[in-house]
């Protein structure tokens, strides 16, 4: 997988102590200037006084900037990949399941669908649903992998149908799943995604996800698996796994691009070595 390099919010922030000291020492100095200046009777002027502050959260922001660039293990990551301790994934509940759903309101935007219309594809097919929790039992990351009836699927997978569209009617039973060569990879989502806790929670959800579907579907029948990329990242994420375009944006009702990934053996095998076993970190509970 690839290498994401830190950014320059996530260095900022790994030096911030650093910065806000910074930032105070400039306040003092700038205010004693001031006070000098007034003090033998010279007016300040306003533009000088309005552009102070500026001045001295520039000189923070810069402070913290360097700081975080130069620090080895940054505090942020030192506090927290740690913090959840052991992670648990384990069939949904609805309460868990409406939880994930609000996280992925801010994503998903037009194609966002309401806990209310998931529950009755939850309630079709109750081992769909998969969250993960850590030790403090909060959802850190889920996922979703759902059959669609044939006549339904080709419809979507064709552009001409999206999420908002998917009734309880259309979703198969776990039995009727099984025997399915096309899934949905639907709803997937991270808790904090951005942090670099957020970040070892999805290796820890790439890697259930590939688990689930081993326990679950086997690997002796040939499928395709089938996800909506509707950010820029979880596009990148799909293409360097090994996803391929199945139906571009220009042509979906949605306006996200669809992207498949052919399963078999070889192809399950070369995505596991590429993040490796992480079964010492979460543990399935049926």
């Amino acid at each position: 997988m690839k290498r994401f390099s830190p950014t320059w919010i996530m260095r900022t922030r790994s030096g911030f102590k650093a910065g806000f000291g910074a930032f105070i020492v400039a306040v003092g100095v700038s205010g004693a200037i001031v006070g000098g200046i007034s003090a033998t009777d010279t007016r300040v002027p306003l533009p000088i006084v309005v552009a102070f502050p500026f001045a001295c959260a520039a000189i923070g922001t810069l402070v913290a900037y360097i700081r975080g660039r130069f620090v080895l293990l940054p505090d942020s990551l030192v506090d927290e990949m740690s913090a959840d301790g052991r992670y648990t994934c384990t069939v949904m509940t609805r309460s868990h399941l409406r939880e994930a759903c609000e996280m992925s309101r801010p994503y998903y935007g037009h194609e966002y669908v309401a806990a209310d219309q998931v529950e009755q594809w939850r309630q079709k097919n109750p081992s769909a649903f998969l969250g993960i929790t850590n030790a403090h039992n909060e959802l850190c990351a889920g996922f979703g992998i759902i059959g669609l009836v044939p006549s339904f699927m080709d419809f979507y997978v064709a552009g001409k149908l999206q999420d908002t569209q998917i009734d309880a009617i259309n979703v198969c039973s776990a039995n009727e799943t099984k025997q399915l060569t096309c899934l949905y990879i639907s709803g997937v989502i991270v808790r904090d995604s951005a942090t670099y806790i957020g970040r070892k929670r999805a290796f820890v959800l790439l890697w259930a996800i590939l688990t689930y579907i081993h326990r679950s579907f086997g690997l002796e029948q040939e499928r395709e698996l089938f996800a909506l990329a509707v950010t820029k990242e979880s596009e990148r994420l799909m293409k360097h796994i090994g996803f391929e375009l199945a139906c571009p944006a220009n042509r979906r009702v949605d306006r996200y691009n669809l992207f498949k990934f052919r399963l078999t053996r070889k192809s399950w095998t070369a995505t596991c070595s590429r993040i490796g076993d992480l079964s010492a970190m979460c543990e399935f509970c049926d």
